[in-house]
């Protein structure tokens, strides 16, 4: 198994413990996208209570990747619903996956 698989059953198994269902497909691409960043401890993990991280991913993922065009009040209530639902560690590909879910973006990866 190569590592990327590893990190996308991970993400998969950690991801079914709060959702019924998980579309494999979406987030294997999703995975894949992040690129090194989740080989490296410091980037796979989320620091939710941050508010820079919270920021960043507001406006690198959110606002410039996913191209959601919403308030960031709006916008950091989503990210912070979804950290309060993820277990420690807060891995990233899973905020993200939810994230995707959450507006209606998975075009994007599939």
């Amino acid at each position: 198994m190569s590592k990327l698989q590893e990190k996308i059953t991970l993400y998969e198994t950690y991801l079914r413990s709060i959702l019924p269902t998980i579309d494999t497909e979406l987030l294997g691409n999703l995975t894949k996208s992040l690129g090194p960043a989740i080989y490296r401890p410091s980037s796979e993990i989320v620091q939710c209570e941050e508010p820079k991280h919270i920021a960043k991913i507001r406006t690198s993922f959110l606002k410039m990747r996913l191209g959601v065009d919403k308030d960031d009040k709006i916008l950091d209530k989503a990210i912070k619903q979804y950290c309060s639902k993820l277990s420690e560690p807060k891995y990233r590909a899973a905020l993200y996956y939810l994230l995707v879910k959450h507006f209606k973006k998975e075009h994007l990866f599939i």
